[in-house]
């Protein structure tokens, strides 16, 4: 993933806390990956999600890419596991941060 995001701790190594730091003028573009993906016809909640993965430095919990973007974690759920699906996403599990 590029590194985009904020260098002064983008994701935090402890599990309790889920907040990540991002540049707002790249949280600003959000909208840019919405409008890509809803042309080509999927969600453009896709779009959100695939955005900030983008623009962030480190890999994202479920709950790193639901709180940013305000939406449930069961609807970032579905988003991660369709981009998977489709290869535009890896997972994958890190047993230090248990997610």
């Amino acid at each position: 993933m590029p590194t985009h995001a904020r260098s002064d701790n983008p994701v935090s190594s402890d599990p309790s806390e889920d907040v990540v730091e991002l540049d707002a003028p790249l949280v600003a573009q959000l909208p840019t990956f919405e409008l890509f993906f809803k042309t080509f016809g999927f969600k453009r909640m896709h779009g959100s999600v695939w955005g900030l993965l983008v623009i962030a430095e480190a890999p994202l919990s479920n709950k790193q890419v639901a709180a940013p973007l305000g939406i449930s974690q069961g609807s970032t759920s579905t988003c991660l596991n369709a981009l998977s699906e489709w290869g535009a996403i890896h997972s994958r599990f890190d047993p230090a941060r248990r997610c």
